[in-house]
């Protein structure tokens, strides 16, 4: 089976690190999303980059100009 049909809707899990056989056990999914949460301050969102840069500046105590 090809791989982008084993991932099914979980692509960004799977960029994210979790394995393909784990995807169907709830358990494993919920655990892989709370390890995120711990190693993760802060995700930046494509389709709001602006919005994203933004509260990236505000976190880090920067001007927008240092961030554009």
């Amino acid at each position: 089976m090809d791989i982008d049909v084993q991932r099914g809707r979980n692509n960004q899990l799977w960029d994210l690190g979790l394995e393909i056989e784990k995807m169907g056990e709830d358990q494993d999914v919920k655990d892989k999303i709370m390890s995120l949460d711990d190693e993760l301050d802060q995700v930046l969102i494509l389709e709001k980059m602006d919005e994203s840069l933004v509260l990236l500046a505000q976190s880090l105590c920067w001007s927008l100009r240092q961030v554009a």
